[in-house]
């Protein structure tokens, strides 16, 4: 549904991304890689926020720069790593903006709308924090929160970049678990620094070096502790504990 053509892109003269080829798969694919390997930046090319330099892309063989921004939410949710200011929205209200899209130009949330709204508080245990401030929130509080937004948009593929950095392990876990049970989204492209809870979890792992594919496939395959010491430049003991038996 979503996918890379021969991408290109830089931030100055050297290209990040020189002919890259994507596809997103179904299930959860975690994006690992080394700060500054392309990681985010894939993540907003893949949205639009960004756009290529060159190659395109595509969301179901549409070039994405051909859809507009409403047909964009229909399709694609994005948590971003600093989720914006909200102002001084309380959690449901910034909850309701995620259901903008499937709304006509200034019309109010339906009761539908609503109850999908109650129904996602609920699973991501926010329904205390319905009508506190954002800015009153702890940092896990409003990553569920933004991960709430983009949860009621419904759509089939939900962009994440570190969706668990600032929760706690229980919160990390039911996150992934919510994440994989999402019945009307199964597409999930998440980036991640915690390579045991990618090993855990993930359906597909892509690995990135300098905005190359290192290492792409099951978890199995590409946690290998010898790639990770050369991608990482970390000894390999740190990371035999992560591989599968």
């Amino acid at each position: 549904m979503l996918e890379t053509k021969h991408l290109t892109f830089s931030y100055g003269q050297k290209p990040l991304f020189d002919g890259f080829d994507f596809s997103l798969t179904p299930g959860i694919t975690v994006l690992l890689g080394p700060n500054g390997s392309g990681k985010s930046t894939l993540l907003k090319l893949l949205c639009g926020s960004l756009k290529p330099n060159s190659g395109e892309v595509l969301l179901n063989r549409v070039p994405l720069k051909n859809l507009s921004g409403r047909e964009r939410a229909k399709n694609i949710a994005v948590v971003p790593q600093f989720p914006p200011p909200a102002l001084d929205f309380t959690v449901e209200e910034l909850v309701e903006t995620g259901r903008y899209a499937r709304l006509g130009f200034f019309a109010p949330a339906t009761g539908k709308d609503k109850e999908k709204i109650t129904a996602v508080l609920a699973l991501l245990e926010l329904e205390q924090y319905r009508h506190t401030p954002c800015s009153r929130l702890s940092g896990g509080e409003l990553q569920r929160a933004a991960a709430a937004q983009a949860i009621v948009q419904e759509t089939p593929i939900l962009l994440l970049d570190e969706p668990t950095a600032n929760l706690d392990p229980a919160h990390a876990v039911r996150m992934m678990k919510i994440l994989r049970e999402l019945p009307e989204t199964p597409y999930v492209l998440m980036i991640s620094h915690d390579i045991f809870l990618a090993g855990r979890s993930a359906d597909r792992i892509l690995l990135l070096a300098n905005g190359k594919t290192a290492a792409d496939g099951r978890p199995e395959e590409v946690l290998d502790s010898a790639l990770l010491t050369e991608i990482y430049r970390t000894p390999a003991e740190y990371f035999r504990f992560f591989e599968k038996k």
